[in-house]
Protein backbone atom coordinates (compact mmCIF):
# COMPACT_ATOMS: atom_id res chain seq x y z
CA UNK A 1 0.00 0.00 0.00
CA UNK A 2 2.72 2.80 1.03
CA UNK A 3 4.77 1.35 -2.32
CA UNK A 4 1.48 2.09 -4.18
CA UNK A 5 0.71 5.57 -2.67
CA UNK A 6 4.50 6.42 -3.30
CA UNK A 7 4.16 5.71 -7.24
CA UNK A 8 0.41 7.22 -7.01
CA UNK A 9 2.48 10.45 -5.77
CA UNK A 10 5.19 10.30 -8.38
CA UNK A 11 2.65 10.10 -11.04
CA UNK A 12 0.97 13.43 -9.80
CA UNK A 13 4.24 14.96 -9.20
CA UNK A 14 5.30 13.79 -12.99
CA UNK A 15 2.02 15.09 -14.68
CA UNK A 16 2.42 18.54 -12.52
CA UNK A 17 5.68 18.74 -13.68
CA UNK A 18 4.81 18.20 -17.37
CA UNK A 19 1.70 20.42 -17.31
CA UNK A 20 3.77 23.38 -15.76
CA UNK A 21 6.62 23.02 -18.62
CA UNK A 22 3.78 22.78 -21.19
CA UNK A 23 2.19 26.18 -19.76
CA UNK A 24 5.41 27.73 -19.78
CA UNK A 25 6.24 26.54 -23.14
CA UNK A 26 3.34 27.63 -24.34
CA UNK A 27 3.80 31.07 -22.98
CA UNK A 28 7.32 31.16 -24.32
CA UNK A 29 7.89 33.50 -27.30
CA UNK A 30 9.21 31.64 -30.04
CA UNK A 31 11.20 33.39 -33.47
CA UNK A 32 12.86 33.36 -36.73
CA UNK A 33 14.72 36.29 -38.61
CA UNK A 34 16.91 36.92 -41.69
CA UNK A 35 19.65 38.03 -39.38
CA UNK A 36 19.52 37.07 -34.94
CA UNK A 37 22.18 38.50 -32.99
CA UNK A 38 23.45 37.18 -29.90
CA UNK A 39 22.36 37.71 -26.64
CA UNK A 40 23.70 40.84 -25.05
CA UNK A 41 23.13 42.90 -22.01
CA UNK A 42 20.12 46.14 -23.10
CA UNK A 43 18.45 48.49 -20.44
CA UNK A 44 19.03 46.19 -17.67
CA UNK A 45 18.10 42.76 -19.40
CA UNK A 46 19.58 40.15 -21.76
CA UNK A 47 18.58 41.18 -25.42
CA UNK A 48 18.80 39.92 -29.05
CA UNK A 49 18.70 41.65 -31.76
CA UNK A 50 16.40 40.30 -34.94
CA UNK A 51 16.81 41.71 -38.45
CA UNK A 52 14.98 40.76 -41.83
CA UNK A 53 11.77 39.00 -42.01
CA UNK A 54 11.43 38.88 -38.50
CA UNK A 55 8.23 36.80 -37.20
CA UNK A 56 7.53 36.00 -33.62
CA UNK A 57 4.67 33.18 -32.35
CA UNK A 58 3.20 32.73 -29.28
CA UNK A 59 0.53 30.28 -29.34
CA UNK A 60 -2.34 31.45 -31.62
CA UNK A 61 -0.30 34.68 -31.40
CA UNK A 62 1.81 36.02 -34.98
CA UNK A 63 3.75 39.10 -34.85
CA UNK A 64 5.95 40.43 -38.08
CA UNK A 65 8.53 43.40 -38.26
CA UNK A 66 11.74 44.53 -39.67
CA UNK A 67 13.60 44.52 -36.80
CA UNK A 68 12.92 43.72 -33.10
CA UNK A 69 14.69 43.84 -29.59
CA UNK A 70 13.97 39.74 -27.95
CA UNK A 71 14.55 39.98 -23.79
CA UNK A 72 15.16 37.27 -21.99
CA UNK A 73 12.04 38.19 -19.59
CA UNK A 74 9.73 36.74 -22.17
CA UNK A 75 8.80 40.42 -23.77
CA UNK A 76 9.83 42.29 -27.11
CA UNK A 77 10.17 45.74 -28.93
CA UNK A 78 9.09 45.73 -32.51
CA UNK A 79 9.84 48.44 -35.35
CA UNK A 80 8.79 48.95 -38.46
CA UNK A 81 6.00 47.33 -40.30
CA UNK A 82 4.37 45.96 -37.34
CA UNK A 83 1.58 43.39 -37.88
CA UNK A 84 -0.06 41.26 -35.38
CA UNK A 85 -2.25 38.65 -36.73
CA UNK A 86 -4.94 36.26 -34.45
CA UNK A 87 -7.35 33.74 -35.64
CA UNK A 88 -8.58 34.09 -39.38
CA UNK A 89 -9.44 37.50 -39.01
CA UNK A 90 -7.86 39.90 -36.76
CA UNK A 91 -4.79 41.98 -37.99
CA UNK A 92 -3.47 44.93 -36.16
CA UNK A 93 -0.86 46.82 -37.74
CA UNK A 94 1.34 49.67 -36.54
CA UNK A 95 5.23 51.32 -36.38
CA UNK A 96 6.28 50.24 -32.92
CA UNK A 97 5.30 47.53 -30.73
CA UNK A 98 6.15 46.67 -26.97
CA UNK A 99 4.57 43.17 -26.25
CA UNK A 100 5.04 41.30 -22.34
CA UNK A 101 4.37 37.88 -23.25
CA UNK A 102 3.51 36.36 -19.85
CA UNK A 103 0.66 38.94 -19.31
CA UNK A 104 0.07 38.54 -23.38
CA UNK A 105 -0.37 42.72 -23.43
CA UNK A 106 0.87 44.48 -26.36
CA UNK A 107 1.00 48.09 -27.28
CA UNK A 108 1.03 49.52 -30.06
CA UNK A 109 2.44 53.53 -31.12
CA UNK A 110 1.59 55.23 -34.29
CA UNK A 111 -0.15 54.90 -37.97
CA UNK A 112 -2.10 51.87 -36.33
CA UNK A 113 -4.52 50.20 -38.01
CA UNK A 114 -6.63 47.01 -36.76
CA UNK A 115 -8.54 45.49 -39.71
CA UNK A 116 -11.37 42.55 -38.80
CA UNK A 117 -14.06 41.19 -41.22
CA UNK A 118 -14.48 44.43 -43.11
CA UNK A 119 -14.10 47.12 -40.23
CA UNK A 120 -10.87 49.15 -39.94
CA UNK A 121 -9.83 50.92 -36.95
CA UNK A 122 -7.47 53.63 -36.97
CA UNK A 123 -5.67 55.69 -34.51
CA UNK A 124 -2.53 56.62 -32.88
CA UNK A 125 -1.82 55.10 -29.69
CA UNK A 126 -3.69 51.23 -28.69
CA UNK A 127 -3.81 48.50 -26.11
CA UNK A 128 -3.95 45.28 -27.13
CA UNK A 129 -4.69 42.14 -24.58
CA UNK A 130 -4.36 38.77 -26.24
CA UNK A 131 -6.35 36.52 -24.10
CA UNK A 132 -9.52 38.32 -24.01
CA UNK A 133 -8.83 39.64 -27.93
CA UNK A 134 -9.84 43.76 -26.70
CA UNK A 135 -8.12 46.27 -28.23
CA UNK A 136 -8.34 50.10 -26.28
CA UNK A 137 -7.45 53.07 -27.70
CA UNK A 138 -7.07 56.78 -26.07
CA UNK A 139 -6.46 60.01 -27.72
CA UNK A 140 -8.93 59.92 -30.89
CA UNK A 141 -9.79 57.05 -33.44
CA UNK A 142 -11.53 56.37 -36.74
CA UNK A 143 -13.26 53.25 -37.93
CA UNK A 144 -14.65 52.69 -41.39
CA UNK A 145 -17.33 49.86 -41.81
CA UNK A 146 -19.11 49.59 -44.94
CA UNK A 147 -20.84 52.88 -45.44
CA UNK A 148 -20.19 54.10 -41.84
CA UNK A 149 -17.40 56.31 -40.77
CA UNK A 150 -17.09 56.51 -36.93
CA UNK A 151 -14.95 58.92 -34.62
CA UNK A 152 -14.31 59.30 -31.02
CA UNK A 153 -11.62 60.45 -28.55
CA UNK A 154 -11.73 56.65 -26.56
CA UNK A 155 -12.88 53.51 -27.95
CA UNK A 156 -12.74 49.76 -26.95
CA UNK A 157 -12.48 47.20 -29.50
CA UNK A 158 -14.00 43.06 -28.46
CA UNK A 159 -12.53 41.02 -31.50
CA UNK A 160 -14.81 38.08 -29.45
CA UNK A 161 -18.20 39.59 -30.15
CA UNK A 162 -16.65 42.58 -32.74
CA UNK A 163 -18.84 44.87 -30.82
CA UNK A 164 -17.35 48.39 -30.42
CA UNK A 165 -17.46 50.98 -27.12
CA UNK A 166 -16.13 54.81 -27.56
CA UNK A 167 -16.89 57.63 -25.21
CA UNK A 168 -16.30 61.16 -25.61
CA UNK A 169 -17.47 63.32 -28.72
CA UNK A 170 -18.51 60.18 -30.50
CA UNK A 171 -19.72 60.85 -34.35
CA UNK A 172 -20.95 58.07 -36.46
CA UNK A 173 -21.75 59.44 -39.88
CA UNK A 174 -23.63 57.52 -42.80
CA UNK A 175 -24.77 59.09 -46.00
CA UNK A 176 -28.07 58.94 -44.29
CA UNK A 177 -27.61 60.56 -41.10
CA UNK A 178 -24.91 61.70 -38.11
CA UNK A 179 -25.20 60.79 -34.66
CA UNK A 180 -23.38 62.89 -32.03
CA UNK A 181 -23.29 60.44 -29.00
CA UNK A 182 -21.71 60.98 -25.24
CA UNK A 183 -21.42 56.89 -25.21
CA UNK A 184 -21.65 54.79 -27.83
CA UNK A 185 -21.60 50.71 -28.49
CA UNK A 186 -21.08 49.32 -31.99
CA UNK A 187 -21.13 45.41 -33.42
CA UNK A 188 -20.21 45.43 -36.49
CA UNK A 189 -21.63 41.73 -37.21
CA UNK A 190 -24.94 43.59 -37.19
CA UNK A 191 -24.18 46.66 -37.84
CA UNK A 192 -26.43 48.25 -34.64
CA UNK A 193 -25.49 50.95 -32.60
CA UNK A 194 -26.70 51.33 -28.73
CA UNK A 195 -26.91 54.57 -26.85
CA UNK A 196 -25.77 55.43 -23.94
CA UNK A 197 -26.63 59.10 -22.67
CA UNK A 198 -26.86 62.25 -24.64
CA UNK A 199 -27.28 61.18 -28.46
CA UNK A 200 -28.23 63.53 -31.72
CA UNK A 201 -29.25 61.98 -35.08
CA UNK A 202 -29.93 64.43 -37.88
CA UNK A 203 -30.41 63.75 -41.36
CA UNK A 204 -31.95 65.87 -44.59
CA UNK A 205 -35.89 64.73 -43.39
CA UNK A 206 -35.06 65.02 -39.32
CA UNK A 207 -33.92 65.60 -36.37
CA UNK A 208 -33.96 62.68 -33.46
CA UNK A 209 -32.50 63.23 -29.94
CA UNK A 210 -32.27 60.58 -27.08
CA UNK A 211 -30.21 59.16 -23.91
CA UNK A 212 -30.41 55.28 -24.32
CA UNK A 213 -31.72 53.43 -27.47
CA UNK A 214 -30.37 51.57 -30.71
CA UNK A 215 -29.93 51.98 -34.56
CA UNK A 216 -29.98 49.25 -36.70
CA UNK A 217 -28.08 50.77 -39.53
CA UNK A 218 -28.30 47.74 -41.67
CA UNK A 219 -32.27 47.51 -41.63
CA UNK A 220 -32.73 51.42 -40.81
CA UNK A 221 -34.70 50.27 -37.68
CA UNK A 222 -34.69 52.41 -34.05
CA UNK A 223 -35.60 52.84 -30.89
CA UNK A 224 -34.86 55.66 -28.85
CA UNK A 225 -35.95 56.02 -25.22
CA UNK A 226 -35.35 58.38 -22.04
CA UNK A 227 -36.37 62.15 -23.32
CA UNK A 228 -36.25 61.07 -26.59
CA UNK A 229 -37.89 63.08 -30.12
CA UNK A 230 -38.16 63.22 -33.35
CA UNK A 231 -38.13 66.61 -35.06
CA UNK A 232 -38.94 67.61 -38.91
CA UNK A 233 -39.56 70.49 -40.37
CA UNK A 234 -43.38 70.93 -39.67
CA UNK A 235 -44.19 67.98 -36.76
CA UNK A 236 -42.24 67.47 -33.46
CA UNK A 237 -42.45 64.33 -31.82
CA UNK A 238 -41.72 63.16 -28.07
CA UNK A 239 -42.37 60.40 -25.98
CA UNK A 240 -41.10 58.21 -23.40
CA UNK A 241 -40.03 55.32 -26.26
CA UNK A 242 -39.56 55.99 -29.87
CA UNK A 243 -39.70 53.06 -32.50
CA UNK A 244 -38.64 54.05 -35.60
CA UNK A 245 -38.38 52.37 -39.20
CA UNK A 246 -36.65 54.80 -41.36
CA UNK A 247 -36.99 52.45 -44.89
CA UNK A 248 -40.99 52.03 -44.35
CA UNK A 249 -41.15 55.60 -42.85
CA UNK A 250 -42.63 54.75 -39.83
CA UNK A 251 -42.86 55.54 -36.12
CA UNK A 252 -44.08 54.18 -33.10
CA UNK A 253 -43.97 56.27 -29.79
CA UNK A 254 -45.48 55.14 -26.31
CA UNK A 255 -46.29 57.05 -23.32
CA UNK A 256 -45.84 60.85 -22.40
CA UNK A 257 -46.58 62.07 -25.96
CA UNK A 258 -46.58 65.09 -26.92
CA UNK A 259 -47.05 66.20 -31.10
CA UNK A 260 -46.23 69.34 -32.52
CA UNK A 261 -47.59 70.80 -35.81
CA UNK A 262 -46.25 73.88 -35.97
CA UNK A 263 -47.97 74.47 -39.60
CA UNK A 264 -51.16 73.80 -38.43
CA UNK A 265 -50.91 75.68 -34.51
CA UNK A 266 -51.74 71.63 -33.29
CA UNK A 267 -50.33 69.69 -29.83
CA UNK A 268 -51.68 66.40 -29.64
CA UNK A 269 -51.19 64.57 -26.43
CA UNK A 270 -51.76 60.80 -25.79
CA UNK A 271 -50.43 57.22 -24.64
CA UNK A 272 -49.66 55.80 -27.71
CA UNK A 273 -49.05 56.98 -31.25
CA UNK A 274 -47.98 55.83 -34.98
CA UNK A 275 -46.93 57.69 -37.78
CA UNK A 276 -46.57 56.93 -41.32
CA UNK A 277 -44.41 59.57 -43.28
CA UNK A 278 -44.99 57.68 -46.76
CA UNK A 279 -49.10 57.86 -45.93
CA UNK A 280 -49.00 60.65 -44.30
CA UNK A 281 -51.40 58.89 -41.60
CA UNK A 282 -50.92 59.56 -37.53
CA UNK A 283 -53.01 57.75 -35.08
CA UNK A 284 -52.99 58.42 -31.07
CA UNK A 285 -54.84 56.88 -28.29
CA UNK A 286 -55.05 56.86 -24.58
CA UNK A 287 -56.27 60.24 -22.97
CA UNK A 288 -55.64 61.32 -26.13
CA UNK A 289 -56.28 65.35 -26.41
CA UNK A 290 -55.78 67.84 -29.57
CA UNK A 291 -54.83 71.50 -28.40
CA UNK A 292 -55.47 74.17 -31.62
CA UNK A 293 -54.30 77.48 -31.17
CA UNK A 294 -55.74 80.41 -32.59
CA UNK A 295 -54.21 84.29 -32.27
CA UNK A 296 -58.27 84.51 -30.08
CA UNK A 297 -58.50 80.90 -28.03
CA UNK A 298 -57.32 77.60 -27.45
CA UNK A 299 -59.75 74.45 -28.36
CA UNK A 300 -59.16 71.55 -26.44
CA UNK A 301 -60.56 68.38 -27.97
CA UNK A 302 -60.50 64.65 -26.02
CA UNK A 303 -61.50 61.33 -27.87
CA UNK A 304 -60.81 57.61 -27.29
CA UNK A 305 -58.75 57.84 -30.97
CA UNK A 306 -57.33 61.09 -32.86
CA UNK A 307 -56.42 60.23 -36.74
CA UNK A 308 -54.96 62.97 -39.17
CA UNK A 309 -54.26 62.42 -42.79
CA UNK A 310 -52.48 64.35 -45.13
CA UNK A 311 -53.16 63.78 -48.50
CA UNK A 312 -51.35 65.28 -51.51
CA UNK A 313 -53.86 68.05 -53.39
CA UNK A 314 -54.03 66.69 -56.53
CA UNK A 315 -55.42 69.37 -58.57
CA UNK A 316 -52.56 71.96 -56.61
CA UNK A 317 -50.01 69.05 -58.34
CA UNK A 318 -51.70 69.20 -61.72
CA UNK A 319 -51.93 73.20 -61.44
CA UNK A 320 -47.65 72.72 -61.12
CA UNK A 321 -47.17 70.65 -63.30
CA UNK A 322 -48.78 72.24 -65.83
CA UNK A 323 -46.65 75.84 -65.14
CA UNK A 324 -43.48 73.49 -65.22
CA UNK A 325 -44.18 72.40 -68.47
CA UNK A 326 -45.48 75.98 -70.01
CA UNK A 327 -41.93 76.90 -68.82
CA UNK A 328 -40.12 74.19 -70.67
CA UNK A 329 -39.23 72.40 -67.28
CA UNK A 330 -39.24 69.04 -65.80
CA UNK A 331 -42.78 68.11 -64.58
CA UNK A 332 -41.06 66.36 -61.70
CA UNK A 333 -42.46 68.20 -58.65
CA UNK A 334 -41.02 67.53 -55.29
CA UNK A 335 -42.78 65.57 -52.90
CA UNK A 336 -42.73 68.94 -50.24
CA UNK A 337 -43.57 71.08 -52.33
CA UNK A 338 -46.76 69.80 -53.00
CA UNK A 339 -49.56 71.07 -50.89
CA UNK A 340 -51.22 68.68 -48.13
CA UNK A 341 -54.99 68.45 -47.91
CA UNK A 342 -54.91 67.39 -43.70
CA UNK A 343 -58.13 65.84 -42.28
CA UNK A 344 -58.66 64.69 -38.41
CA UNK A 345 -60.48 62.15 -37.71
CA UNK A 346 -61.86 62.12 -33.57
CA UNK A 347 -63.78 58.82 -32.69
CA UNK A 348 -65.89 57.59 -30.06
CA UNK A 349 -66.83 59.91 -27.04
CA UNK A 350 -65.55 63.04 -28.08
CA UNK A 351 -65.97 66.31 -25.85
CA UNK A 352 -63.85 69.85 -26.68
CA UNK A 353 -63.70 72.93 -25.12
CA UNK A 354 -63.32 76.41 -25.82
CA UNK A 355 -64.08 79.80 -24.12
CA UNK A 356 -66.79 80.02 -26.68
CA UNK A 357 -68.02 76.72 -28.09
CA UNK A 358 -68.31 73.35 -26.44
CA UNK A 359 -69.19 70.04 -27.77
CA UNK A 360 -69.48 66.42 -27.65
CA UNK A 361 -70.54 63.76 -29.86
CA UNK A 362 -69.82 59.95 -30.97
CA UNK A 363 -67.47 61.22 -33.94
CA UNK A 364 -65.84 63.92 -35.62
CA UNK A 365 -64.30 65.14 -38.63
CA UNK A 366 -62.38 68.49 -39.57
CA UNK A 367 -60.80 69.56 -42.73
CA UNK A 368 -58.47 72.15 -42.11
CA UNK A 369 -58.40 73.14 -45.99
CA UNK A 370 -62.13 75.13 -45.09
CA UNK A 371 -61.85 75.02 -41.33
CA UNK A 372 -64.85 73.24 -40.94
CA UNK A 373 -65.47 70.23 -38.02
CA UNK A 374 -68.24 67.38 -38.68
CA UNK A 375 -69.89 66.16 -35.94
CA UNK A 376 -71.66 62.76 -35.98
CA UNK A 377 -74.13 60.39 -33.92
CA UNK A 378 -75.84 62.23 -31.32
CA UNK A 379 -74.01 65.68 -32.01
CA UNK A 380 -74.65 68.55 -28.91
CA UNK A 381 -73.30 72.07 -29.16
CA UNK A 382 -73.39 75.15 -26.85
CA UNK A 383 -71.93 78.28 -27.50
CA UNK A 384 -73.00 81.53 -25.16
CA UNK A 385 -76.64 80.45 -24.22
CA UNK A 386 -77.85 78.41 -27.00
CA UNK A 387 -77.53 74.24 -26.45
CA UNK A 388 -77.73 73.16 -30.48
CA UNK A 389 -78.43 69.41 -31.18
CA UNK A 390 -79.50 67.29 -34.22
CA UNK A 391 -79.01 63.96 -36.13
CA UNK A 392 -75.37 65.69 -37.49
CA UNK A 393 -74.09 69.32 -37.14
CA UNK A 394 -71.16 70.99 -39.20
CA UNK A 395 -69.29 74.17 -38.24
CA UNK A 396 -67.30 76.57 -40.14
CA UNK A 397 -64.83 78.87 -38.78
CA UNK A 398 -62.23 80.90 -38.89
CA UNK A 399 -59.28 82.97 -36.75
CA UNK A 400 -60.89 80.33 -33.79
CA UNK A 401 -64.80 81.70 -34.22
CA UNK A 402 -67.31 80.40 -35.55
CA UNK A 403 -69.12 81.47 -38.98
CA UNK A 404 -71.70 79.37 -40.17
CA UNK A 405 -73.63 76.34 -38.27
CA UNK A 406 -75.46 73.76 -40.18
CA UNK A 407 -77.64 71.38 -38.37
CA UNK A 408 -79.38 68.37 -40.46
CA UNK A 409 -82.71 66.29 -39.49
CA UNK A 410 -83.70 67.13 -36.22
CA UNK A 411 -82.59 70.30 -35.71
CA UNK A 412 -83.18 71.72 -32.35
CA UNK A 413 -82.09 75.07 -30.72
CA UNK A 414 -82.82 76.07 -26.89
CA UNK A 415 -81.45 78.76 -24.99
CA UNK A 416 -82.07 78.99 -21.18
CA UNK A 417 -84.79 82.20 -20.63
CA UNK A 418 -84.49 81.21 -16.39
CA UNK A 419 -84.75 78.26 -14.51
CA UNK A 420 -87.90 77.03 -15.95
CA UNK A 421 -88.31 79.15 -19.29
CA UNK A 422 -86.51 78.22 -22.53
CA UNK A 423 -86.62 79.90 -25.70
CA UNK A 424 -87.09 76.92 -28.47
CA UNK A 425 -86.39 77.13 -32.60
CA UNK A 426 -86.81 73.26 -34.43
CA UNK A 427 -86.85 72.17 -37.76
CA UNK A 428 -85.81 69.41 -39.92
CA UNK A 429 -82.59 71.58 -41.49
CA UNK A 430 -81.54 74.83 -39.46
CA UNK A 431 -78.37 76.84 -41.08
CA UNK A 432 -77.43 79.10 -38.13
CA UNK A 433 -75.20 82.29 -39.03
CA UNK A 434 -72.77 83.86 -36.19
CA UNK A 435 -70.87 87.20 -36.22
CA UNK A 436 -68.53 88.03 -33.43
CA UNK A 437 -69.10 84.24 -32.35
CA UNK A 438 -72.41 84.93 -31.40
CA UNK A 439 -75.54 83.40 -33.11
CA UNK A 440 -76.80 85.96 -35.08
CA UNK A 441 -79.69 84.28 -37.61
CA UNK A 442 -81.16 81.75 -37.85
CA UNK A 443 -83.10 79.78 -41.34
CA UNK A 444 -85.30 77.11 -40.60
CA UNK A 445 -85.83 75.02 -43.48
CA UNK A 446 -89.29 72.22 -43.11
CA UNK A 447 -91.71 71.63 -40.31
CA UNK A 448 -90.25 74.77 -38.52
CA UNK A 449 -91.32 75.74 -34.81
CA UNK A 450 -90.46 77.66 -32.49
CA UNK A 451 -91.05 79.08 -28.61
CA UNK A 452 -89.58 83.04 -27.34
CA UNK A 453 -90.31 85.23 -24.77
CA UNK A 454 -91.01 88.34 -25.81
CA UNK A 455 -89.22 91.32 -23.68
CA UNK A 456 -89.22 95.19 -23.33
CA UNK A 457 -86.91 96.98 -21.00
CA UNK A 458 -85.73 93.68 -19.86
CA UNK A 459 -89.41 92.57 -18.46
CA UNK A 460 -91.27 89.57 -20.36
CA UNK A 461 -94.14 90.87 -22.29
CA UNK A 462 -95.64 87.61 -23.46
CA UNK A 463 -94.55 84.19 -25.17
CA UNK A 464 -94.86 83.53 -29.10
CA UNK A 465 -95.57 80.22 -29.94
CA UNK A 466 -95.24 79.76 -34.21
CA UNK A 467 -95.38 77.05 -36.22
CA UNK A 468 -94.46 77.62 -40.69
CA UNK A 469 -92.68 75.34 -42.82
CA UNK A 470 -89.70 77.83 -43.21
CA UNK A 471 -88.39 80.83 -41.02
CA UNK A 472 -85.81 83.00 -40.44
CA UNK A 473 -85.34 84.14 -36.93
CA UNK A 474 -83.18 87.36 -35.84
CA UNK A 475 -81.44 87.28 -32.97
CA UNK A 476 -79.82 90.00 -30.92
CA UNK A 477 -77.60 89.58 -27.58
CA UNK A 478 -79.05 85.91 -27.61
CA UNK A 479 -82.92 87.31 -27.78
CA UNK A 480 -85.01 86.71 -30.75
CA UNK A 481 -85.51 89.98 -32.15
CA UNK A 482 -88.02 89.02 -35.28
CA UNK A 483 -88.88 86.07 -37.10
CA UNK A 484 -90.26 86.05 -40.07
CA UNK A 485 -92.72 83.48 -41.04
CA UNK A 486 -92.03 82.70 -44.57
CA UNK A 487 -94.12 79.65 -46.02
CA UNK A 488 -98.07 78.63 -44.34
CA UNK A 489 -97.44 80.26 -41.18
CA UNK A 490 -98.88 80.23 -37.73
CA UNK A 491 -98.15 81.75 -34.61
CA UNK A 492 -99.40 82.96 -31.37
CA UNK A 493 -99.03 85.45 -28.67
CA UNK A 494 -99.82 84.41 -25.09
CA UNK A 495 -99.88 86.73 -22.15
CA UNK A 496 -96.31 85.60 -19.74
CA UNK A 497 -98.50 83.89 -16.97
CA UNK A 498 -100.99 82.47 -19.15
CA UNK A 499 -99.48 79.06 -20.06
CA UNK A 500 -97.51 76.55 -17.71
CA UNK A 501 -93.52 77.04 -18.38
CA UNK A 502 -93.54 73.04 -18.86
CA UNK A 503 -96.22 73.14 -21.33
CA UNK A 504 -93.84 75.31 -22.96
CA UNK A 505 -91.74 72.31 -24.60
CA UNK A 506 -91.65 71.30 -27.46
CA UNK A 507 -91.65 67.79 -28.64
CA UNK A 508 -88.08 66.29 -28.20
CA UNK A 509 -86.61 68.79 -25.87
CA UNK A 510 -84.45 67.88 -23.46
CA UNK A 511 -82.22 70.33 -21.22
CA UNK A 512 -78.26 68.98 -21.60
CA UNK A 513 -76.25 71.71 -19.61
CA UNK A 514 -75.68 68.36 -17.26
CA UNK A 515 -73.38 67.37 -19.95
CA UNK A 516 -71.74 70.73 -21.08
CA UNK A 517 -67.62 70.71 -20.24
CA UNK A 518 -67.25 74.54 -18.47
CA UNK A 519 -63.79 73.73 -17.77
CA UNK A 520 -60.95 71.78 -19.69
CA UNK A 521 -60.72 68.83 -17.22
CA UNK A 522 -64.90 68.32 -18.05
CA UNK A 523 -63.97 66.80 -21.47
CA UNK A 524 -62.34 63.93 -19.71
CA UNK A 525 -65.97 63.16 -18.00
CA UNK A 526 -68.34 61.39 -20.82
CA UNK A 527 -71.86 61.00 -20.02
CA UNK A 528 -74.44 58.86 -22.01
CA UNK A 529 -76.17 60.98 -24.94
CA UNK A 530 -79.25 59.48 -23.62
CA UNK A 531 -78.98 61.01 -20.34
CA UNK A 532 -80.79 64.11 -19.37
Amino acid sequence: MKFTGFVLSLLFLLVTSFSAMAQKDKKKIKFAADVIEGSKPLGGKETRRLLGHVVFTQDSLIMYCDSAHLFSDNSLDAFAHVHIKQGDSLNLFGDLLKYDGNKRFAKLEKNIRLIDKGMTLQTEHMTYEVGSKTATYIGGGVIHSEDNVLTSETGYYFASGRTLAFKRKVVLTNPKYVVNSDTLHYTTSNKVAWFYGPTWIRSKTNTIYCENGFYDTAHDLAQFKQHAFINSSKQNLKGDSIFYDRKKGFGKALGNIVITDTSQHLIVTGDYSTHNELTNVSYVTGHALLQQQSKKDTLFLHADSLKAVALTDSAALLRMRETHRKKGLSDEIARDSVPLLRTMYAYHKVKFFQSQLQGKCDSLVYVYSDSTMHLFQHPILWSSDNQMTGEFISISTANGEINLLTIINAAFIISKEDSLRFNQIKGKNLTGYFYGNKLRKVYVEGNGQTIYYAKEKNKRTGVNKADCTDMLIFLKDNQVERISLLNKPDGTMYPPQELDPKELRLKDFKDRTNQRPKKLADIFIWESPSGS
